[in-house]
């Protein structure tokens, strides 16, 4: 059996006898708030350590130099004294760039017709934190707003819930990266199956479905800022999201487009992990990619196939295994061009266009 390769970085400098780590980003569910990507590395020999520092920088590598997993920043760190010193421990607790944001209260101000990208420009200059722009770009149009002494994650988020689209905590300086609602035109697809066949393939040891009630609702909600409240359905199982639309006619648009995601009550896979030793060659370097990137896993179970989008994962390295667990949205949920497609949306629905 092989044995992973580890490489931890701390402020440049390569930190030895690491004995595992974990680190989880994203979310579980879409109906989850954006929260900061946190994990913690385990090891021995306190002795060995460079120099740690509150809010280094953290880069954890599976595999050769390159497959880097997580880009984060020190959030605690500790020694846990034994009777006698080779048996010393140490842990150091990380979290990405999205709780630079989570810990700031700061002003905001964009004008009228700005994107949500521009926006979030606005808040990420507020925090000090760099949010990068993709080339797949948010555009959704907000309303003028002068935001005084508010969190900027929870501005972010109401920004982020606005565009509908994807974003990570990356790159060697701890940014933020953001995708337009249309990201998912671009994702690369990787087929997950129980004996490692089809293109981009992995094998995979576990997976979970969603039950009838996650990410279920059937009245939606929009809190535009300075906007009329809109909605779209008539139950009472209703979901509340808050946003920087532009019109309430947007604001409108988007509880429509919500309401098709939330009350469909699609059957998928919710989560499905796999582990490093499992898979083999290029295998081994496709399980790094979904974990930042924006990816689809196209699931073959017993006579099924099934589609998901990752939203989340959460990797532990152990001694001699590396264990992934992607979370998975239905692809239905993030498509919202693409009409009367079996995998990618259904007609009347997702038509998100403003």
């Amino acid at each position: 059996m092989a044995i992973p390769a580890y490489l931890v970085t701390v402020g440049g400098n390569t930190v030895s006898n690491v004995q595992e780590f974990t680190f989880t980003r994203g979310v579980r569910h879409l109906s989850d708030p954006i929260r900061p990507g946190t994990g913690q590395i385990r090891g021995r020999r306190p002795d060995l350590l460079p120099a740690i520092t509150i809010g280094a920088n953290v880069r954890i590598d599976v595999g050769a130099v390159g497959s880097t997993l997580f880009y984060c920043r020190v959030a605690d760190f500790r020694i846990i004294y034994g009777e006698v010193a080779s048996m010393d421990t140490w842990e150091i607790d990380v979290e990405d760039a999205l709780a630079a944001l989570g810990r700031c209260t700061a002003s905001f101000s964009w004008s009228a017709g700005s994107t949500t990208g521009t926006a979030a420009e606005a808040v990420g200059t507020g925090a000090g934190v760099t949010i990068n722009l993709n080339v797949i770009a948010p555009v959704s149009p907000c309303s003028a707003q002068v935001i005084v002494n508010e969190n900027a994650l929870e501005v972010f988020g109401r920004l982020m819930t606005q565009e509908q689209g994807f974003y990570r905590a990356g790159g060697a300086d701890n940014s933020i990266e953001i995708w337009g609602r249309s990201f998912a035109s671009v994702i690369s697809t990787y087929d997950f199956s129980d004996d490692g066949t089809g293109t981009n393939p992995i094998k995979y040891d576990a997976l979970e479905f969603a039950g009838l009630a996650d990410n279920y609702a059937d009245k939606t909600i929009v809190e535009a800022a300075g906007l009329a409240q809109q909605s779209s359905g008539i139950g009472n199982y209703s979901a509340i999201f808050q946003t920087y639309n532009q019109t309430t006619g947007q604001a409108k648009d988007l509880a429509d487009y919500l309401l098709g995601v939330y009350d469909a009550q699609v059957q998928n896979v919710t989560s499905i992990s796999a582990r490093w030793n499992s898979n083999t060659g290029t295998a081994r370097t496709n399980l790094n990619i979904p974990v930042s990137v924006p990816s689809q896993l196209k699931i073959k179970f017993r006579t099924n196939t099934y589609y998901g989008i990752v939203i989340g994962a959460t990797v532990t390295g152990l001694i001699d295994d590396v264990i992934f667990t992607y979370y998975l949205a239905a692809p239905g949920f993030y498509t919202q061009f693409t009409l009367d497609s079996t995998i990618a949306g259904i007609l009347n629905t997702n038509r998100l266009g403003y």
